[in-house]
């Protein structure tokens, strides 16, 4: 069954709060991946604006790396752009994620708790940031 999740996306130094949503279209099932339509802020590749994706995910039986693959509309510039990457489960409530966001990579360090996130990145391997995510 589909599921929807909404959140509020803070960007300091611009004093934004953006709203972010994710639409579980199809949750993995048998040979098929878990697809997800959402839209979201995005400062790491969408300066101004929003961005909308596409996302498909597969996680295999008893392996804690979680690859995915995207397409993703920028308002900013009109362009779409091809994120891809993987997320390792490190512990109970802590992923690690490779991010690949069509021209840069990035590190991204989150943990979960709650119904709230706090992240640690590397942006582009060079500069540090956080991120903290509240859903309702």
């Amino acid at each position: 069954m589909p599921t929807l999740s909404v959140g509020l996306e803070y960007t300091p130094g611009r004093e934004e709060v953006m709203p972010r949503g994710s639409w579980f279209l199809l949750r993995q099932k048998g040979s098929l991946p878990s697809l997800v339509l959402g839209f979201a802020s995005d400062r790491l590749t969408t300066p101004r604006g929003s961005a909308v994706f596409f996302t498909a995910t597969r996680t295999e039986a008893n392996s804690p790396i979680v690859p995915f693959v995207s397409v993703k509309y920028s308002t900013d510039n009109n362009r779409f752009y091809f994120p891809a990457g993987f997320n390792t489960l490190l512990a109970k409530d802590w992923v690690f994620q490779t991010l690949y966001d069509g021209s840069h990579t990035h590190l991204i360090l989150t943990h979960s708790f709650e119904g709230k996130t706090a992240s640690v990145m590397m942006a582009r391997h060079k500069y540090l940031g956080i991120q903290f995510g509240i859903g309702f």
